[in-house]
């Protein structure tokens, strides 16, 4: 995760199939998270009912990818028992650009690999993973945790989740509404060879709308034991602009900060937490 974030304050229809709106699962865990000898990567949860969960983790290109690629992320659903969510077949994706003329026809999605997320606390964990590009573990320490409704103001805590465009399956937002003033988005795309890319940073709320300025994306190193944080580069994206008509739907309108590509599209929910209703 990003140092900076902490002081400063999908997403596909496949995976529509497995976000039923995690009953007697730990929902204080959703979050980010981050460890901190590895600062520049890090994994966003989100608990969702009947006892499952989603997993994304942003982090750079293994050793089989393209040698231009700059980012990669891992996504996969799973079961929570007690203090352990199980991921089996967590998979990467590639193939479609950024911008206008993303073809959702290009995607490929490739079987992973497998995470196992273990927690000690609600903010502290460990997670075990075995993959195409690798097998270790990485310890955890919570950044972000959701905000209670009554401490979010006006802007539901439940609009937080997944949420994406179906012209455009394969790429989506992630939002965390933090206070009721602050939520953090995440961004997961890809550039124009069709190599993953992922950008975050927080925003504030402008009524029914959450505005964030030049996320950060994350360059320069590689995964697994070759991850340097020295080598992290922070690198300025998009400018978004969410803005919602409602619990379900609404619009994500942006532009990369060179003011090179812009696209202004509907958005729908893709996830619901257990433990945040939007009402």
């Amino acid at each position: 995760m990003f140092r900076q974030l902490r002081l400063d304050g999908v997403l596909l229809v496949l995976l529509l199939w497995f976000f039923a709106p995690v009953a007697g699962a730990n929902s204080a865990l959703t979050g980010s998270w981050y460890n901190p000898d590895r600062d520049g990567e890090g994994f966003h949860i989100e608990i969702l009912p009947d006892q499952q969960a989603l997993v994304i983790w942003f982090t750079y290109p293994g050793p089989n990818d393209d040698p231009e690629a700059e980012q990669a992320w891992i996504l996969g659903t799973g079961s929570v028992t007690d203090n352990t969510i199980s991921i089996i077949d967590a998979f990467r994706t590639h193939g479609p650009v950024f911008g206008p003329g993303y073809d959702q026809n290009d995607l490929v999605i490739e079987t992973w690999g497998n995470l196992t997320l273990t927690f000690s606390d609600n903010n502290n964990g460990v997670v075990d993973y075995s993959g195409s590009d690798g097998e270790g573990a990485t310890e955890l320490s919570r950044i972000t945790s959701l905000a209670n409704q009554e401490d979010s103001g006006r802007f539901p805590v439940g609009m937080s989740g997944a949420w994406y465009n179906p012209d455009t399956n394969g790429q989506g937002w992630f939002m965390e509404v933090l206070s009721d003033e602050l939520a953090l988005l995440y961004f997961f795309t890809y550039d124009k060879n069709g190599n993953q890319a992922w950008s975050l940073e927080a925003g504030y709320f402008d009524g029914n709308r959450v505005v964030v300025a030049n996320t950060k994306s994350g360059k320069g190193t590689r995964f697994g034991d070759q991850f340097d944080q020295e080598k992290v580069q922070r690198e300025a994206f998009v400018n978004i602009v969410m803005e919602y008509d409602g619990c379900d739907g609404g619009w994500a309108r942006f532009e990369t900060v060179d003011g090179a590509v812009s696209d202004d599209v509907p958005i729908v929910r893709s996830t619901s937490l257990s433990s945040a209703e939007c009402k």
